[in-house]
C-alpha cells in the first residue's frame, strides 16, 4: 500500500484508490467496469479529518499517525474537539507528517479575522473553504440573499486589503513584524517576529524569520535572511538600495552597508559588516580574528574586587 504513495509512485488508478481508501471492502460489482477508467489520478489524495471525527475526540495524536501510516500526506481539516486550539492542532499535524490541502473555517468577517489568519498560519494552508450559508436562509428571502451578499462582501474587502499591503498568497506574517510603504511580499514569502519592510520586494519563498530591519531594496526568491540583519540604507542624507539575489544565504546579524549587492547563491558569514558587492556563489565574511586570554577573567575579577574594596 505504502508504494502507491511513495514518491516515486505519484499515480494510481480509480480502481485502485477505492480499494485503498475502503470503497474496495463492500465489493466493487456493484460498480460498472465502465466506472474504472484506466486514466490515473494524482496521489497523495487528502483526507477530509471529518471522517474519522470521532476517532479523534478519543485520541487525535494516535488517529492522525494511523491516517499517516494509511499512506496520505495530507489533510483536509474540518473538525477538532473544542479544547485543541489550532496551534495544537498545527503541532499534532506536524508530528503526525500531515500537511493540510484545505482548512475549512469561518468566513473572515467581524471579529473572526483574526481567527482566520491564525489558522492559515497554524495550518501552512493556502486554501480556506467557507461551509456554507444555512439552506433556510440562503435563497429564501430577498433580506436573505441581501445578507449573504453583505457577507461576501465583507470577506472580499478584507482580501483586497491583504492584498494591498504587498501581501502575496501563501505569504506568512509573525506577530509584531511592521510594514511601510512599498513592502511586497510575493507568494510564500514568511516574515516573522520583530521585522519591519520597507520599500523592500521580496521573492516568492524568501524569509526573513526574525528581527531585522529591510529597507529599500529587494530580497530574491528563496533567499534567506537571517536574524538580525540590517539594511544600513540611510546615510543621514540619502537613501541607498540593498539588492539579494535569488537563494543567497546571509548569516545572522549581518549589516548590509548600501548601496551593495549580493550575489544569487551567495552566502554571508554571521556577524558580518558587507560594504562592497559580492559576487554569485561566493562566501564573503568580514569580521576581526578571534581572541583568546587564558585566565584573564579571574585577573580582572580580582583586580576589580580590591579597587572596589579601596573605595569603600
Amino acid at each position: 500500500m505504502q508504494s502507491d504513495y511513495s514518491k516515486t509512485a505519484r499515480y494510481i488508478s480509480r480502481k485502485k484508490f477505492l480499494q485503498l481508501t475502503g470503497i474496495g471492502l463492500i465489493g466493487t460489482s456493484f460498480i460498472p467496469e465502465s466506472f474504472f477508467s484506466k486514466k490515473p489520478i494524482p496521489a497523495p489524495v487528502a483526507l477530509q479529518l471529518y471522517t474519522v471525527r470521532d476517532e479523534i475526540k478519543k485520541d487525535i495524536a494516535g488517529t492522525l499517525k494511523k491516517v499517516a501510516a494509511i499512506g496520505f500526506e495530507a489533510v483536509e481539516t474540518a473538525f477538532w474537539p473544542e479544547n485543541i486550539s489550532v496551534k495544537q492542532a498545527g503541532k499534532y499535524l506536524k508530528d503526525a507528517g500531515l500537511s493540510v490541502s484545505s482548512a475549512h473555517i469561518e468566513l473572515p468577517v467581524g471579529d473572526k479575522k483574526a481567527a482566520f489568519l491564525e489558522t492559515a498560519e497554524a495550518f501552512n494552508c493556502k486554501r480556506m473553504i467557507w461551509h456554507g450559508w444555512p439552506e433556510d436562509k440562503r435563497y429564501s428571502s430577498p433580506d436573505g440573499t441581501k445578507e449573504l451578499a453583505d457577507i461576501y462582501n465583507e470577506a472580499n474587502r478584507f482580501a483586497n486589503a491583504l492584498l494591498a499591503l504587498g501581501i502575496g498568497k501563501g505569504a506568512r506574517v509573525g506577530p509584531f513584524s511592521r510594514f511601510r510603504p512599498g513592502a511586497k511580499l510575493g507568494p510564500d514569502v514568511h516574515i516573522g517576529n520583530f521585522v519591519e519592510v520597507k520599500n523592500v520586494s521580496l521573492g516568492a519563498g524568501a524569509k526573513a524569520n526574525h528581527l531585522s530591519y529591510l529597507g529599500d531594496g529587494s530580497v530574491g526568491s528563496k533567499a534567506n535572511i537571517g536574524a538580525g540583519t540590517i539594511f544600513c540604507n540611510y546615510d543621514g542624507f540619502n537613501k541607498q538600495k540593498t539588492e539579494i539575489g535569488e537563494g543567497a544565504f546571509i548569516g545572522s546579524n549581518t549589516s548590509l552597508v548600501a548601496p551593495v549587492r549580493i550575489g544569487a547563491g551567495a552566502y554571508i558569514g554571521s556577524g558580518s559588516v558587507i560594504t562592497k558587492d559580492v559576487s554569485p556563489g561566493a562566501l564573503a565574511l568580514e569580521r576581526v580574528s578571534q581572541e583568546e586570554r587564558p585566565g584573564w577573567a579571574e585577573k580582572f575579577r580580582t583586580l576589580m574586587t580590591r579597587r572596589k574594596a579601596e573605595k569603600s
